[in-house]
């Protein structure tokens, strides 16, 4: 099994580089986020250093999310080249197959987050090795959860189209309710209510600890759970919605 995740880790990654635009652009986005958003943060703080504390440990799990929901289509687009098909009729074990989609976004997600972190870190961010390492584990773990959920919804889906709209009508509200681009406490009594029901919010929250150094505070404890809980729950029935495929 080991050898036939490694193999289907490889040929995501090798597809990866076939598509330069969408790899530039992956690449970039967290980038955008530092230079034309967080400035407008600073008339909350003192200074852009302060800004880019609060800000770049949520921005790295908004890139952990980022870097999972693709999968979804990467799954259909196997779907619709009748790929799934001949894997179906091989010697190939379910979950390696899934498994080794998925950790591809291990890649996809801390690629951007090291190109993020540098340009933050030449801004004013302070780096803490010890909480940023745990952080980025967090965000790992997150995009894997994120990654394993979405290839399920793209073997249930199984077209385009449709997986489109689920992960575009899902990214929105739970990033919005996450505390990535501001945080929950601006808002009134009923969004902080809202946001407490949102996976994403913890993470974040988790994030955001580890980054001051913290690690025995309940949001980083919270954090990991969430995330763990995902990640079984999603390689669980991704995997079973891939043996139960039919073509």
């Amino acid at each position: 099994m080991i050898k036939q995740t490694w193999l289907f880790f490889t040929r995501r990654l090798i597809k990866s580089f076939q598509q330069p635009a969408m790899l530039f652009m992956t690449l970039m986005t967290p980038i955008l986020y530092l230079v034309l958003f967080a400035p407008l943060l600073q008339r909350f703080s003192g200074s852009m250093a302060d800004v880019l504390n609060q800000f770049v440990p949520g921005i790295l799990i908004l890139t952990a999310f980022s870097a999972g929901m693709g999968t979804g289509w990467y799954v259909v687009d196997d779907d619709t080249q009748d790929i799934l098909e001949l894997f179906k009729v091989m010697p190939i074990n379910s979950f390696a197959y899934v498994l080794g989609t998925v950790i591809y976004d291990i890649i996809g997600f801390l690629v951007p987050a090291a190109i993020l972190i540098i340009g933050a870190a030449w801004r004013g961010f302070t780096i803490h090795i010890e909480g940023l390492s745990v952080l980025l584990l967090l965000g790992t773990v997150f995009a894997l959860a994120v990654s394993s959920l979405t290839a399920w919804v793209g073997l249930k889906i199984r077209n385009t189209g449709a997986v489109g709209g689920i992960v575009s009508g899902i990214q929105l509200p739970l990033m919005l309710l996450s505390g990535v681009m501001l945080p929950i406490s601006y808002g009134p009594h009923w969004l902080r209510t809202i946001a407490q029901f949102n996976p994403m919010y913890y993470v974040v929250k988790g994030a955001q600890a580890f980054n001051q150094g913290t690690f025995d505070s309940k949001w980083g404890v919270s954090g990991f759970a969430v995330s763990l809980v995902l990640l079984l729950i999603g390689l669980l029935i991704s995997t079973h919605s891939y043996r139960k495929l039919r073509i």
